[in-house]
């Protein structure tokens, strides 16, 4: 069991079976759609998993991450130097990133109730942490992060400064878990860095994970005359035990 940073929510995760890897593998596009179906087949007790703040949703799929694949996330990078260009390989663990992006409270910010909006003192600006639902409201627009923040500050016109306030206290409440990761090129020793996208890189991850449900499908089916529908019930390691034994000749 998991406790969500923000929402302080209790969330179990199980591990993706068979329809959980036919649905990765035949998605179209890692987008917020895609991330939402898998959380709600694989997450639970039941819930609007598009009501989760950001971060907490971020931090769900790096935990199905790290259940999945483990706690070490590696990850490669061409260095953008002039006349380099070599491959540099970044890791850290879940864990360590997950601690290293701690909430904190923001001064002279007020809780109005359970509303989920927050109040500078003594002001009529107000805001909410943006949600998952936002972020599939705001897919595809020309200006999404402007688009997100009139969703979430009211009146949604401020002056700059106004503007930066909030989304200063936005990150202290919410820090977020998408954005650069710096390393060092091997090679010539420049600082280089990568856009990290959680939700793009933990369910492009996990579709590679699954790209054998076809093979494995197709093998079950004609060994044992297995529906699909049961096929794909299987645990994964399970259904990857027994595709493996068909392939090698019967052999465990």
């Amino acid at each position: 069991m998991y406790r969500l940073p923000v929402s302080g929510i209790a969330v179990t995760l199980r591990q993706p079976a068979g329809a959980e890897d036919l649905l990765l593998y035949e998605a179209a596009d890692f987008d917020i759609t895609l991330a939402l179906a898998l959380i709600g087949r694989l997450a639970s007790p039941q819930a609007d998993w598009g009501n989760l703040c950001v971060t907490d949703f971020e931090t769900l799929l790096l935990l199905l991450r790290q259940s999945v694949l483990g706690d070490l996330i590696q990850a490669e990078a061409l260095c953008t130097s002039k006349d380099c260009g070599a491959r540099v390989d970044l890791s850290f663990r879940v864990s360590h990133y997950l601690a290293h992006h701690r909430t904190r409270a923001p001064r002279h910010v007020d809780r109005e109730g359970a509303t989920g909006w927050f109040r500078f003192a003594g002001q009529s600006l107000r805001f909410r942490l943006p949600v998952a639902a936002d972020l599939a409201a705001v897919s595809g627009s020309p200006e999404p992060e402007s688009e997100l923040l009139q969703r979430c500050v009211d009146p949604a016109q401020v002056p700059s400064k106004a503007r930066a306030r909030v989304e200063r206290a936005m990150e202290a409440l919410a820090p977020s878990l998408s954005h650069q990761v710096e390393g060092q090129c091997p090679q010539c020793h420049s600082a280089i860095a990568f856009y990290f996208d959680v939700q793009a890189f933990v369910l492009r991850e996990l579709r590679n994970r699954a790209a054998t449900v076809y093979r494995d499908i197709h093998l079950l089916a004609s060994q044992y005359n297995w529906r699909q529908e049961d096929i794909l019930a299987l645990p994964r390691g399970r259904r990857a035990q027994f595709a493996a034994m068909i392939a090698d000749g019967g052999i465990g």
